[in-house]
Protein backbone atom coordinates (compact mmCIF):
# COMPACT_ATOMS: atom_id res chain seq x y z
CA UNK A 1 0.00 0.00 0.00
CA UNK A 2 1.50 3.38 -0.99
CA UNK A 3 2.52 5.71 1.79
CA UNK A 4 0.51 8.96 1.96
CA UNK A 5 2.50 12.03 1.00
CA UNK A 6 1.73 15.74 1.03
CA UNK A 7 3.31 18.96 -0.24
CA UNK A 8 6.81 19.49 1.13
CA UNK A 9 7.24 15.98 2.48
CA UNK A 10 10.81 14.76 2.73
CA UNK A 11 11.05 11.53 0.74
CA UNK A 12 14.35 10.42 2.33
CA UNK A 13 12.91 7.26 3.93
CA UNK A 14 11.60 6.14 0.55
CA UNK A 15 14.28 7.14 -1.91
CA UNK A 16 17.57 7.26 0.04
CA UNK A 17 20.57 5.92 -1.85
CA UNK A 18 23.96 4.65 -0.80
CA UNK A 19 26.57 5.97 -3.24
CA UNK A 20 30.25 5.63 -2.55
CA UNK A 21 31.99 8.73 -1.18
CA UNK A 22 35.14 9.79 0.68
CA UNK A 23 35.25 9.80 4.45
CA UNK A 24 36.79 13.22 5.06
CA UNK A 25 38.11 12.27 8.51
CA UNK A 26 40.46 9.50 7.50
CA UNK A 27 40.45 9.37 3.70
CA UNK A 28 38.91 5.89 3.50
CA UNK A 29 36.05 4.94 1.19
CA UNK A 30 32.64 4.12 2.64
CA UNK A 31 28.89 4.23 1.79
CA UNK A 32 26.29 6.39 3.50
CA UNK A 33 22.74 7.68 3.05
CA UNK A 34 22.35 10.85 1.04
CA UNK A 35 19.43 13.31 1.40
CA UNK A 36 16.72 12.86 -1.23
CA UNK A 37 16.58 14.75 -4.50
CA UNK A 38 12.77 14.50 -4.81
CA UNK A 39 9.81 16.06 -3.00
CA UNK A 40 6.07 16.50 -3.46
CA UNK A 41 5.11 19.77 -5.13
CA UNK A 42 1.91 21.78 -4.67
CA UNK A 43 0.18 19.67 -7.32
CA UNK A 44 0.85 16.46 -5.47
CA UNK A 45 3.52 15.39 -7.96
CA UNK A 46 7.06 14.39 -7.18
CA UNK A 47 9.56 16.97 -8.40
CA UNK A 48 13.33 16.76 -8.72
CA UNK A 49 15.43 18.81 -6.28
CA UNK A 50 19.09 19.16 -7.27
CA UNK A 51 21.40 19.77 -4.34
CA UNK A 52 24.25 22.26 -4.62
CA UNK A 53 26.73 19.41 -4.59
CA UNK A 54 25.04 17.79 -7.57
CA UNK A 55 25.31 20.62 -10.06
CA UNK A 56 28.25 19.29 -12.06
CA UNK A 57 27.06 17.71 -15.28
CA UNK A 58 28.69 16.63 -18.51
CA UNK A 59 27.29 19.70 -20.23
CA UNK A 60 28.39 22.43 -17.85
CA UNK A 61 31.87 20.94 -17.47
CA UNK A 62 32.30 20.90 -21.25
CA UNK A 63 31.13 24.52 -21.43
CA UNK A 64 33.34 25.87 -18.63
CA UNK A 65 36.39 27.39 -20.33
CA UNK A 66 38.47 27.88 -17.17
CA UNK A 67 38.11 24.36 -15.80
CA UNK A 68 41.69 23.03 -15.59
CA UNK A 69 42.51 19.74 -17.25
CA UNK A 70 44.55 17.26 -15.22
CA UNK A 71 47.77 17.57 -17.24
CA UNK A 72 47.76 21.39 -17.15
CA UNK A 73 47.04 21.34 -13.42
CA UNK A 74 49.85 18.88 -12.64
CA UNK A 75 52.42 20.71 -14.80
CA UNK A 76 51.47 24.00 -13.15
CA UNK A 77 51.72 22.49 -9.66
CA UNK A 78 55.22 21.10 -10.23
CA UNK A 79 56.37 24.37 -11.84
CA UNK A 80 57.31 22.82 -15.14
CA UNK A 81 59.65 25.17 -17.03
CA UNK A 82 61.43 24.64 -20.32
CA UNK A 83 65.18 25.14 -20.22
CA UNK A 84 67.83 25.36 -22.89
CA UNK A 85 68.17 23.54 -26.21
CA UNK A 86 71.31 22.73 -28.17
CA UNK A 87 71.94 21.14 -31.58
CA UNK A 88 74.59 18.46 -32.14
CA UNK A 89 75.97 16.92 -35.32
CA UNK A 90 77.66 13.61 -36.02
CA UNK A 91 81.20 12.94 -34.95
CA UNK A 92 81.96 9.27 -35.55
CA UNK A 93 84.97 9.36 -33.25
CA UNK A 94 83.13 10.61 -30.20
CA UNK A 95 80.36 9.77 -27.79
CA UNK A 96 78.44 12.65 -26.24
CA UNK A 97 78.05 12.04 -22.52
CA UNK A 98 75.48 13.76 -20.32
CA UNK A 99 76.21 12.92 -16.71
CA UNK A 100 74.19 15.71 -15.10
CA UNK A 101 70.79 15.28 -13.53
CA UNK A 102 69.06 17.50 -16.07
CA UNK A 103 65.85 16.07 -17.51
CA UNK A 104 66.11 15.87 -21.27
CA UNK A 105 64.14 15.66 -24.50
CA UNK A 106 65.95 14.41 -27.64
CA UNK A 107 64.77 14.94 -31.22
CA UNK A 108 66.57 13.48 -34.24
CA UNK A 109 66.33 15.91 -37.14
CA UNK A 110 68.40 13.90 -39.65
CA UNK A 111 70.46 10.72 -39.78
CA UNK A 112 70.47 8.33 -36.82
CA UNK A 113 72.04 8.08 -33.37
CA UNK A 114 72.46 5.50 -30.62
CA UNK A 115 71.05 6.31 -27.17
CA UNK A 116 72.89 4.68 -24.27
CA UNK A 117 71.37 4.59 -20.77
CA UNK A 118 70.85 2.19 -17.88
CA UNK A 119 67.26 1.49 -18.94
CA UNK A 120 68.52 -0.34 -22.04
CA UNK A 121 71.34 -2.26 -20.37
CA UNK A 122 74.28 -2.98 -22.67
CA UNK A 123 72.27 -2.60 -25.89
CA UNK A 124 71.69 1.02 -26.98
CA UNK A 125 68.48 2.16 -28.66
CA UNK A 126 68.73 3.42 -32.21
CA UNK A 127 66.95 6.69 -32.91
CA UNK A 128 66.32 7.75 -36.49
CA UNK A 129 65.01 10.85 -38.20
CA UNK A 130 61.72 11.89 -36.63
CA UNK A 131 62.21 9.89 -33.42
CA UNK A 132 61.78 11.56 -30.03
CA UNK A 133 63.14 10.36 -26.67
CA UNK A 134 62.08 11.71 -23.29
CA UNK A 135 64.37 11.07 -20.29
CA UNK A 136 62.29 12.48 -17.46
CA UNK A 137 64.16 10.81 -14.61
CA UNK A 138 67.28 12.93 -15.02
CA UNK A 139 69.55 9.86 -15.22
CA UNK A 140 72.89 10.03 -17.04
CA UNK A 141 72.92 9.00 -20.70
CA UNK A 142 75.11 9.16 -23.78
CA UNK A 143 74.63 9.53 -27.52
CA UNK A 144 76.85 8.01 -30.20
CA UNK A 145 76.61 7.47 -33.94
CA UNK A 146 76.37 4.17 -35.83
CA UNK A 147 78.59 2.42 -36.60
CA UNK A 148 80.26 2.79 -33.21
CA UNK A 149 83.86 1.53 -33.17
CA UNK A 150 85.01 -0.25 -29.98
CA UNK A 151 87.99 2.09 -29.76
CA UNK A 152 85.88 5.25 -29.82
CA UNK A 153 86.63 7.49 -26.89
CA UNK A 154 84.31 9.88 -25.12
CA UNK A 155 84.26 13.63 -25.32
CA UNK A 156 81.90 16.49 -24.98
CA UNK A 157 80.47 17.27 -28.40
CA UNK A 158 80.26 20.89 -29.43
CA UNK A 159 77.05 22.27 -30.92
CA UNK A 160 77.40 22.09 -34.71
CA UNK A 161 75.52 21.12 -37.85
CA UNK A 162 76.12 18.30 -40.31
CA UNK A 163 74.53 15.25 -41.97
CA UNK A 164 73.29 13.85 -38.64
CA UNK A 165 71.60 16.52 -36.52
CA UNK A 166 69.82 16.00 -33.23
CA UNK A 167 68.49 18.37 -30.63
CA UNK A 168 68.61 18.10 -26.87
CA UNK A 169 66.26 20.24 -24.80
CA UNK A 170 66.21 20.40 -21.01
CA UNK A 171 63.39 21.14 -18.61
CA UNK A 172 62.99 21.70 -14.89
CA UNK A 173 60.33 20.66 -12.36
CA UNK A 174 59.89 21.01 -8.62
CA UNK A 175 61.68 17.93 -7.30
CA UNK A 176 59.57 17.53 -4.16
CA UNK A 177 56.23 17.89 -5.90
CA UNK A 178 56.98 15.85 -9.02
CA UNK A 179 55.67 12.55 -7.64
CA UNK A 180 52.39 12.55 -9.57
CA UNK A 181 54.11 13.06 -12.93
CA UNK A 182 57.22 10.92 -12.51
CA UNK A 183 55.37 7.99 -10.92
CA UNK A 184 53.48 7.35 -14.15
CA UNK A 185 56.44 7.68 -16.54
CA UNK A 186 59.09 5.08 -17.45
CA UNK A 187 62.75 6.14 -17.28
CA UNK A 188 62.84 6.57 -21.06
CA UNK A 189 60.00 7.19 -23.52
CA UNK A 190 60.71 6.74 -27.22
CA UNK A 191 58.24 7.79 -29.90
CA UNK A 192 59.08 6.65 -33.42
CA UNK A 193 58.82 8.63 -36.66
CA UNK A 194 57.05 11.73 -35.34
CA UNK A 195 57.30 13.57 -38.64
CA UNK A 196 54.13 13.37 -40.69
CA UNK A 197 50.35 13.53 -40.57
CA UNK A 198 48.95 15.19 -37.46
CA UNK A 199 52.48 15.37 -36.02
CA UNK A 200 53.82 17.84 -38.59
CA UNK A 201 53.95 20.53 -35.95
CA UNK A 202 56.65 18.59 -34.07
CA UNK A 203 58.83 18.93 -37.15
CA UNK A 204 57.91 22.61 -37.35
CA UNK A 205 58.62 23.26 -33.68
CA UNK A 206 62.04 21.61 -33.83
CA UNK A 207 62.84 23.57 -36.98
CA UNK A 208 61.98 26.84 -35.21
CA UNK A 209 64.17 25.79 -32.27
CA UNK A 210 67.06 25.02 -34.61
CA UNK A 211 66.68 28.42 -36.22
CA UNK A 212 66.79 30.16 -32.84
CA UNK A 213 69.89 28.16 -31.86
CA UNK A 214 71.67 29.19 -35.06
CA UNK A 215 70.75 32.88 -35.08
CA UNK A 216 70.87 33.63 -31.32
CA UNK A 217 68.64 36.68 -31.75
CA UNK A 218 67.30 38.73 -28.81
CA UNK A 219 64.55 36.87 -26.98
CA UNK A 220 65.76 33.56 -28.35
CA UNK A 221 66.25 32.00 -24.93
CA UNK A 222 62.59 32.59 -24.02
CA UNK A 223 61.41 31.24 -27.37
CA UNK A 224 63.51 28.09 -26.99
CA UNK A 225 62.22 27.59 -23.44
CA UNK A 226 58.61 27.78 -24.64
CA UNK A 227 59.29 25.46 -27.58
CA UNK A 228 60.71 22.85 -25.17
CA UNK A 229 57.56 23.14 -23.06
CA UNK A 230 55.30 22.68 -26.09
CA UNK A 231 57.29 19.69 -27.30
CA UNK A 232 57.25 17.98 -23.93
CA UNK A 233 53.50 18.41 -23.48
CA UNK A 234 52.91 16.97 -26.93
CA UNK A 235 55.20 14.02 -26.23
CA UNK A 236 53.33 13.27 -22.99
CA UNK A 237 50.02 13.36 -24.86
CA UNK A 238 51.26 11.06 -27.60
CA UNK A 239 52.82 8.58 -25.20
CA UNK A 240 49.65 8.40 -23.10
CA UNK A 241 47.80 7.18 -26.20
CA UNK A 242 50.32 4.44 -26.96
CA UNK A 243 49.08 0.85 -26.44
CA UNK A 244 51.96 0.05 -24.08
CA UNK A 245 51.51 3.15 -21.90
CA UNK A 246 51.01 2.18 -18.27
CA UNK A 247 47.68 2.87 -16.55
CA UNK A 248 47.84 6.32 -14.94
CA UNK A 249 46.05 9.63 -14.64
CA UNK A 250 47.89 10.67 -17.81
CA UNK A 251 46.24 7.85 -19.77
CA UNK A 252 42.91 8.81 -18.25
CA UNK A 253 43.42 12.43 -19.24
CA UNK A 254 43.66 11.29 -22.87
CA UNK A 255 40.21 9.71 -22.74
CA UNK A 256 37.46 12.24 -23.57
CA UNK A 257 35.01 10.97 -20.92
CA UNK A 258 37.41 10.18 -18.09
CA UNK A 259 39.24 13.47 -18.64
CA UNK A 260 36.04 15.37 -17.75
CA UNK A 261 35.87 13.61 -14.40
CA UNK A 262 39.56 14.23 -13.76
CA UNK A 263 39.11 17.90 -14.63
CA UNK A 264 36.24 18.16 -12.17
CA UNK A 265 38.32 16.67 -9.37
CA UNK A 266 41.33 18.87 -10.14
CA UNK A 267 39.07 21.94 -10.20
CA UNK A 268 37.55 21.13 -6.78
CA UNK A 269 39.72 18.59 -4.95
CA UNK A 270 38.25 19.38 -1.51
CA UNK A 271 34.70 18.74 -2.63
CA UNK A 272 32.94 15.63 -1.30
CA UNK A 273 32.70 13.97 -4.70
CA UNK A 274 30.73 10.77 -5.14
CA UNK A 275 31.32 8.22 -7.87
CA UNK A 276 27.82 8.96 -9.17
CA UNK A 277 28.59 12.66 -9.53
CA UNK A 278 31.84 11.96 -11.33
CA UNK A 279 30.07 9.48 -13.61
CA UNK A 280 27.55 12.17 -14.56
CA UNK A 281 30.42 14.59 -15.24
CA UNK A 282 31.88 11.97 -17.58
CA UNK A 283 28.49 11.33 -19.20
CA UNK A 284 28.54 7.63 -18.26
CA UNK A 285 26.66 5.25 -16.00
CA UNK A 286 28.16 4.76 -12.56
CA UNK A 287 29.25 1.16 -13.11
CA UNK A 288 30.72 1.74 -16.57
CA UNK A 289 32.53 4.86 -15.37
CA UNK A 290 34.02 3.16 -12.30
CA UNK A 291 35.32 0.26 -14.39
CA UNK A 292 36.75 2.42 -17.16
CA UNK A 293 38.37 4.84 -14.71
CA UNK A 294 40.10 2.03 -12.82
CA UNK A 295 41.30 0.45 -16.08
CA UNK A 296 42.78 3.65 -17.53
CA UNK A 297 43.98 5.38 -14.38
CA UNK A 298 45.02 2.29 -12.44
CA UNK A 299 43.00 3.01 -9.29
CA UNK A 300 39.35 3.72 -8.33
CA UNK A 301 38.07 7.31 -8.70
CA UNK A 302 37.91 8.12 -5.01
CA UNK A 303 41.29 6.60 -4.29
CA UNK A 304 42.67 8.95 -6.95
CA UNK A 305 40.86 11.84 -5.25
CA UNK A 306 42.51 11.04 -1.92
CA UNK A 307 45.97 11.17 -3.51
CA UNK A 308 45.12 14.38 -5.35
CA UNK A 309 44.03 16.06 -2.11
CA UNK A 310 47.27 15.10 -0.39
CA UNK A 311 49.36 16.32 -3.34
CA UNK A 312 47.57 19.67 -3.21
CA UNK A 313 48.21 19.78 0.54
CA UNK A 314 51.93 19.13 0.00
CA UNK A 315 51.99 22.03 -2.45
CA UNK A 316 50.30 24.34 0.06
CA UNK A 317 52.68 23.31 2.84
CA UNK A 318 55.68 24.11 0.67
CA UNK A 319 54.49 27.37 -0.85
CA UNK A 320 52.32 29.01 1.78
CA UNK A 321 52.48 29.82 5.50
CA UNK A 322 48.98 28.52 6.21
CA UNK A 323 48.59 26.53 9.42
CA UNK A 324 48.45 22.76 9.09
CA UNK A 325 44.84 22.74 10.30
CA UNK A 326 43.94 25.17 7.51
CA UNK A 327 45.78 23.04 4.94
CA UNK A 328 43.93 19.97 6.20
CA UNK A 329 40.58 21.73 5.82
CA UNK A 330 41.47 23.01 2.36
CA UNK A 331 42.36 19.44 1.38
CA UNK A 332 38.93 18.20 2.49
CA UNK A 333 39.81 16.86 5.96
CA UNK A 334 37.82 17.82 9.06
CA UNK A 335 40.45 16.37 11.37
CA UNK A 336 44.08 17.51 11.46
CA UNK A 337 45.08 14.18 12.99
CA UNK A 338 43.43 12.21 10.19
CA UNK A 339 45.09 14.47 7.63
CA UNK A 340 48.51 13.96 9.24
CA UNK A 341 48.09 10.18 9.18
CA UNK A 342 47.07 10.14 5.52
CA UNK A 343 49.86 12.57 4.57
CA UNK A 344 52.54 10.50 6.28
CA UNK A 345 51.26 7.35 4.60
CA UNK A 346 51.75 8.98 1.16
CA UNK A 347 54.92 11.03 1.71
CA UNK A 348 56.66 9.12 4.49
CA UNK A 349 56.84 12.14 6.77
CA UNK A 350 54.50 14.33 8.79
CA UNK A 351 53.16 17.62 7.39
CA UNK A 352 55.26 19.64 9.84
CA UNK A 353 58.44 17.78 8.92
CA UNK A 354 57.65 18.14 5.21
CA UNK A 355 57.39 21.90 5.61
CA UNK A 356 60.72 22.14 7.46
CA UNK A 357 62.67 20.08 4.90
Amino acid sequence: MPLPVKFGDDLAPMCGTTPETVNENDGRIFSHKLPPWERVNCSGRIEKIERETMTVTRENIAQTPDLPDALSDVLTSIRFIGGNMEAYSSDLSAMTVFDSAERSLLIVRSGSVLLHCDAFGQQPAKLERGDVALLASGSAFAVSYPPLSPEAGTSKAKPAFGDCVWLRGTFHIDERLSYRLLACLPKVIILRQITDGAMDWLETASRFALQEIETREPGGAIMISRIVELLLIRVLRLWAQEPDARASWLSGASDPAISRALSAMHAQPARAWTVSELARAAGMSRSVFAGRFATLVGEPPLRYLIGLRLDKAAEMLQRTTRRISEVAEAAGYNSEAAFSRAFKLRYGTSPSQWRRQ
